[in-house]
């Protein structure tokens, strides 16, 4: 079975060739793109707003359907904000992620989750492939929040995010007014965060990444690009720690050279951004880069591919970051005792809001200190 055929295309130099692509398409295809849009992120700026989106989508929907004429059997809605339980959270993103078995008929939309309305606590630790489409029911206040939070979407396949402003706040007006320019400029927005740029550790445990970096992706699309695509079959992707092993064999003052060069570009030793000591920064770095290229040249790492290399290293600092987050082992939250008596389930949940929102209600039975 095949499309009748686009009738409205967007206009372009690739009008054409999107026109020739749907045409060509199969029902099949086109169910399952439209599919990847099927859920709806709408980022609120408090949980009050989020209620009310909730309303205005069902009863927008309802009264679309009625006006079309169409039954609405469902609508399946659902809120993440801080009031959440992450129990809650995590049955909402199992949900999201539910799809249906390759080769099998889509599931009816009345059983499908259509909508997702979420405030701030969307913005870390929810990744979801299937959500590439979001709405921001007004601009977040923190810039650093809006980019953070606009990465929800579009994580595998192409996604798109609309803010639409709130009329009544003047910031949200005036940034309709230079749309193009403000999301031009949009990180050179985010207020610096309160850490030290140039702390040792921090240097340190990024490293292991510019390595990978560098030999697995620098290196080589340089000599894929030298090669004028004569020799794409002879170009190693270094995937190996065999690889690396035999490249610093070869030529061990080059390649140590080209690496430290890339990575002190990387950290940003350059003149005019370097810090005071920088030579204490750039012996710190040719340190680590030939502890580094030494251990993937030892003979006992065998034929490792990276993957295993690094899975074999211990200290975790002294891996490539997968995210942001990956900082260090997560740490274990145990239950201790309060002079002769085991805390309670109670203690502990304050002591954990405390650590979670920063505060806690002083006063109450379930005080930590509290004595009998």
């Amino acid at each position: 079975m095949r499309w009748s055929g686009p009738t409205r295309v967007s206009t372009g130099i690739l009008q054409n060739e999107h026109r020739q692509a749907l045409q060509n398409a199969s029902v099949d295809q086109l169910a399952t793109l439209i599919d990847l849009h099927r859920i709806a992120l709408t980022y609120v700026t408090n949980k009050k707003g989020g209620d009310q989106i909730l309303a205005a989508e069902y009863s927008h929907t309802s009264k679309r359907h009625l006006e079309m004429n169409v039954a609405l059997d469902g609508f399946k809605t659902e809120l993440i904000s801080g009031s959440v339980d992450q129990g809650k959270v995590g049955a909402v993103v199992d949900e999201a992620q539910r799809r249906s078995e390759i080769g099998a008929p889509l599931e009816p939309l009345s059983n499908s989750l259509r909508s997702i309305v979420a405030t701030s606590a969307i913005s870390h630790g929810v990744d979801i492939d299937e959500l590439n489409t979001m709405f921001f029911a007004g601009l977040p206040s923190d810039i650093a929040e809006y980019i953070q939070a606009s990465s929800r979407v579009g994580r595998t396949h192409v996604g798109f995010c609309i803010l639409v402003p709130t009329p009544q706040r003047r910031r949200d007006r005036y940034v309709v007014e230079v749309f193009d320019s403000f999301h031009r400029f949009l990180e050179r927005m985010v207020q610096p965060a309160a850490i030290d740029r140039w702390a040792e550790n921090a240097i340190s445990r990024s490293i292991p990444s510019i390595f990978q970096a560098y030999l697995c992706g620098v290196l080589p699309t340089v000599d894929l690009i030298r090669s004028n695509g004569a020799s794409t079959g002879r170009v190693s992707v270094n995937s190996y720690a065999s690889d690396i092993a035999d490249l610093y064999r070869r030529d061990r003052a080059s390649l140590v050279d080209r690496l430290f060069r890339f990575s002190e570009n990387a950290i940003g030793l350059r003149p005019g951004f370097e810090p005071p000591g920088a030579d204490y920064y750039r012996n710190l770095l040719k340190e680590k880069l030939r502890e580094l290229l030494d251990a993937v040249s030892d003979k006992n790492v065998g034929a490792a591919d990276l993957r295993q290399f690094w899975g074999a290293e211990r200290n975790s600092l002294r891996r490539p970051m997968t995210s942001l987050r990956d900082v260090d082992r997560a740490g274990l939250i145990s239950y201790a005792s309060i002079g002769v008596r085991q805390a309670s389930s109670e203690q502990v949940a304050t002591v954990m809001r405390l650590i979670q929102g920063g505060f806690v209600e002083a006063g109450g039975p379930e005080d930590v200190g509290e004595e009998e």
